[in-house]
């Protein structure tokens, strides 16, 4: 039981700890080569832990695809975002970002709009 919100992403990567270990171990090897000439559809949400897609994880997500023979295109809303943050100090900026412009910090510019993610076009979809 966690006390709040906060507390939620902490508790689930403990939970996914022995579950992630084990995914790259040896008996997991085969699932290295099943990305081969797969593509990825990645599904972003903007750029920032407090306020979007958290850049560590999202870069993460992107390389494994990468290393593992498989490509990938990335997708976000085109709006505006519902708030953003001033990450050295936590707290909200007045001015509003657009999620798609956002999220290309992550995928150096390659972004296209979710509305374009058409289903048959690829083996996998990322969020």
């Amino acid at each position: 039981v966690f006390t709040s919100l906060a507390q939620f992403p902490i508790m689930l990567r403990a939970a996914l700890r022995p579950a992630l270990r084990a995914s790259f171990s040896a008996q997991a090897r085969p699932f290295a080569t099943s990305l081969a000439n797969a593509k990825v559809a990645v599904v972003l949400s903007g750029c920032g832990v407090y306020d979007g897609s958290e850049v560590q994880e999202s870069v993460f997500v992107l390389n494994a695809i990468s290393r593992r023979g498989g490509t990938y295109a990335a997708f976000a809303p085109d709006k505006p975002q519902m708030h953003a943050v001033d990450h050295t100090a936590g707290t909200e900026h007045p001015e509003t970002r657009n999620v798609l412009q956002e999220s290309a910090r992550i995928a150096r510019g390659a972004v296209k709009p979710l509305g374009e993610l058409k289903e048959g076009d690829y083996d996998a979809v990322v969020f």
